[in-house]
């Protein structure tokens, strides 16, 4: 049996219980933070990057902070609390029983990460997380997503995001994705900001949330620079031809991003990536076809434009870029795990 996930609304433990009593082999697949992260981001306090480990008091520490509880409040808590008392619902024995809630919590990872036959991890950072959880290696499969490319694909009219093509045009970005402070589009709005010189156009797709404050705020210091500009969400099948009317891919994301698809998708475009360090995309990104800047780190943003804008540099990176892992790719990687587990070969 494979499973995307271990939820109380879907599929979960007992349907594993059941799935092994009957001979059946399991397998799981990790591909997010929040299979272990209590705050789903691998950020301790939704700022500085955390290993994964799940330590009851520094997660609890984690959650009742980011909860908005100050954080001397939140130490103290993190040692000491109440017991768990099923039906609490006051937000006050909530808080006390914080860290009573986290020790559930990590039980319930160690449960669920002990019954699969084989874990399948979308990325090296997930790997190393369940190892420091306590994952033997020999469960763990690195396979890693791929994007479903069409052998011919319909023509499809997509959106025009630029100004028309002349002598010395500006340079093409398109960040395409969900509109989230996770994606990190704020530090590529910081990075143009401090290089108001440089010929950029940067194009935005993705679904704008209504009265969304993050949304609202990209959307008004887009408006004011003036390079960027949102385009609201685009079709699947309207990807690769919008991509390859770009010049670079931009991925900012300041988590931990398992693949992502936006990496295959740009080098299935032919496009070189800017991308941040971290999690898959720092994985990815590492040949000439690629530049790494630091996350949220505007500055080490800008000091990319400034080399990407120089005579040539853009033209390398292209002839570079790398062939984009696919659904092919996948599926050959999932049958031989498959295949290893009916025989018996994979403990």
């Amino acid at each position: 049996m494979q499973i995307l996930g271990i939820t109380a609304s879907s599929i979960n433990r007992r349907h594993v219980e059941i799935a092994k009593a009957h001979g059946s082999k399991v397998v799981l697949w990790h591909n997010v933070p929040g299979l272990t992260c209590l705050q789903t981001g691998l950020l301790f306090e939704g700022r500085v990057p955390c290993d994964g480990e799940v330590r009851v008091e520094r997660c609890t520490q984690c959650r009742l902070h980011i909860a908005g509880v100050p954080r001397v409040a939140a130490s103290v808590l993190s040692r000491v609390g109440l017991p768990v008392v099923d039906g609490r619902s006051h937000r006050l024995e909530s808080l006390l029983a914080a860290r009573a809630l986290t020790a559930r919590h990590a039980e319930a990872v160690t449960r669920a990460l002990g019954e699969p036959d084989a874990i399948q991890v979308g990325a090296l950072w997930a790997r190393e997380v369940l190892r420091r959880n306590g994952v033997p290696e020999s469960k763990l499969h690195l396979i890693r997503p791929g994007v479903n490319l069409q052998d011919d694909p319909a023509p499809v009219s997509i959106p025009d995001p630029w100004t028309p093509a002349g002598e010395g045009r500006p340079l093409r970005l398109i960040f395409w994705g969900r509109v989230h402070r996770s994606k990190g589009i704020h530090t590529v709005l910081e990075a143009l900001a401090l290089r108001p010189k440089l010929r950029i156009e940067f194009a935005i797709f993705g679904d704008i949330t209504p009265n969304n404050a993050y949304c609202d705020d990209m959307q008004d210091r887009a408006a004011a620079d003036g390079r960027a500009r949102f385009h609201g969400r685009i079709d699947p099948d309207q990807v690769q031809p919008l991509l390859r009317t770009a010049d670079v891919a931009i991925i900012p994301s300041r988590w931990h991003e398992t693949g992502p698809l936006t990496v295959f998708e740009a080098q299935a475009a032919g496009l070189p990536i800017i991308g941040a360090n971290r999690g898959g995309v720092g994985e990815l990104c590492t040949g000439p076809g690629a530049r790494l800047f630091t996350p949220e780190d505007a500055q080490s943003l800008a000091q990319v434009f400034d080399e990407i804008s120089r005579p040539g540099v853009l033209e390398g990176m292209r002839r570079h870029v790398e062939r984009a892992r696919t659904m092919t790719d996948v599926r050959d990687d999932v049958a031989r795990l498959y295949a290893q587990l009916v025989n018996g070969k994979v403990n």
